[in-house]
């Protein structure tokens, strides 16, 4: 054999090496895919003998089981998508800045309520015949509405109230719960005015029930009044005007007070 024909061989030998190789590849490939094939194939049919054998263990028909065990398999692949949806939603984690105003707010001290002012008996009465007396929705003046809330029997104007309780009821310049304010006739004010006390609030400061002071013709509700004058024997007064919100302007000056029978002050004196 030349040199030229041995150099040819070699050469013929190196070409067909590859193909060698790859059908080799192929082979093994085609092999690898009809293992995996019967195994799942084999994997199959011990599931399926499975659920026939559980089945008939539970009662129940084969696919009833097979669909209980494909719904247990879809709810385990489910379950680590919900979980990453989940941490996306999660909120990111709070600043320094904002952790520090969370605590600021969670260490402020809530007010605490003031204690309500208990009511006496003679209050809670009054309260009580008050809102009788505004359920029959009728047109008040002060002096048949201060008479049918103390049962003082007194007639005529409301300033001839403090010569008509003369020798009958006690009188004098200190408020008392239940007792009647007098006012003189003044200015625009020709017969005067009367007022049912429902709580003493202070020295200088009460609280009184009226009809027929502002709005007109009404009930109206629990007023205040204030003692402004210089002596504070409550001969100048001023009382809260409700359309308005705030204190009236106008000074008003008064008698006194007219007491119930069973009313006790510190001090009486016509």
């Amino acid at each position: 054999m030349t040199r030229d024909t041995d150099h040819a061989l070699r050469s013929r030998n190196r070409a067909k090496r590859p193909i060698r190789s790859l059908t080799v590849s192929l082979l093994t490939l085609a092999c690898s895919i009809g293992f995996l094939t019967q195994t799942a194939q084999a994997g199959s049919r011990t599931t399926r003998e499975l659920n026939l054998a559980a089945a008939a263990a539970d009662g129940r028909s084969a696919q009833q089981v097979e669909g209980a065990v494909q719904n247990a398999a879809t709810t385990s692949q489910a379950a680590p998508a919900r979980a990453a949806a989940a941490e996306d939603k999660a909120p990111a984690a709070p600043s320094p800045r904002q952790v520090q105003a969370r605590r600021a707010v969670a260490t402020l001290e809530i007010p605490k309520a003031q204690p309500a002012v208990a009511r006496s008996g003679v209050e809670q009465r009054q309260v009580q015949r008050v809102a009788a007396l505004k359920s029959e929705n009728r047109r008040w003046s002060c002096v048949p509405f201060a008479r049918e809330l103390t049962g003082f029997a007194i007639s005529g104007d409301a300033w001839r109230w403090w010569d008509g309780a003369s020798g009958r009821y006690n009188r004098g310049r200190m408020p008392a719960v239940g007792s009647v304010i007098v006012l003189k006739r003044s200015g625009s004010m020709r017969r005067g005015h009367v007022a049912v006390v429902r709580r003493v609030v202070s020295a200088r400061e009460i609280i009184v029930d009226q009809a027929n002071w502002a709005p007109r013709g009404r009930v109206n509700e629990p007023s205040r009044v204030i003692d402004v004058s210089a002596k504070n024997d409550w001969s100048q007064t001023r009382f809260w005007h409700q359309p308005t919100g705030q204190m009236g302007t106008t000074v008003y000056p008064t008698y006194g007070f007219i007491y119930a029978s069973t009313t006790q002050v510190a001090e009486r004196a016509d």
